[in-house]
C-alpha cells in the first residue's frame, strides 16, 4: 500500500476532496489498487457533472423556448401589422409576407431543434 493510502485509510472522507473520498471508498469496498480507483472516481464524477448538466441545461431550455417562440411571433406579426398599415400594402401581400415569416420560424425552430435535442 502506498504511503499517500496509508494517510487516508482511517481518517474521515468529509475532509476530503469528493474524487478523493469516492477514491478511497473504492479501495476499500472493491480491494481496487489506488491508482485504478482514482482514475475511476474521476470518471464517474465526470459523467455525473456532465450529465447532471445536461438535463439542466435541457430543462431551462423547455422551459424558456416556448416564451422566446411567442415573443419573436409576436414582434414579427405586429411590425407586418405596423407595416401594412403605414404603408397600404393589400392584403395579398401582407398574406405572404405573414407566410414568408412563417417560414422562416418554422425554419428556425427546426435548426434549434438539431443543436438542443442530440
Amino acid at each position: 500500500m502506498s504511503a499517500y493510502a496509508e494517510k487516508f485509510q482511517d481518517s474521515n472522507c468529509k475532509e476530503l476532496p469528493t474524487s478523493n473520498g469516492f477514491s478511497n471508498w473504492l479501495t476499500s469496498t472493491f480491494q481496487l489498487p489506488l491508482n485504478a480507483s482514482t482514475w475511476l472516481a474521476q470518471i464517474v464524477l465526470l459523467m455525473l457533472t456532465w450529465y447532471t448538466m445536461k438535463f439542466t441545461f435541457r430543462l431551462i431550455m423547455s422551459i424558456l423556448w416556448p416564451l422566446v417562440i411567442i415573443s419573436t411571433v409576436l414582434v414579427i406579426f405586429h411590425s407586418i401589422q405596423h407595416n401594412t398599415e403605414t404603408l397600404g400594402l393589400d392584403s395579398y401581400i401582407c398574406e405572404k409576407m405573414a407566410d414568408l415569416c412563417n417560414l422562416v420560424v418554422r425554419t428556425s425552430v427546426r435548426i434549434l431543434r438539431l443543436f438542443t435535442h442530440s
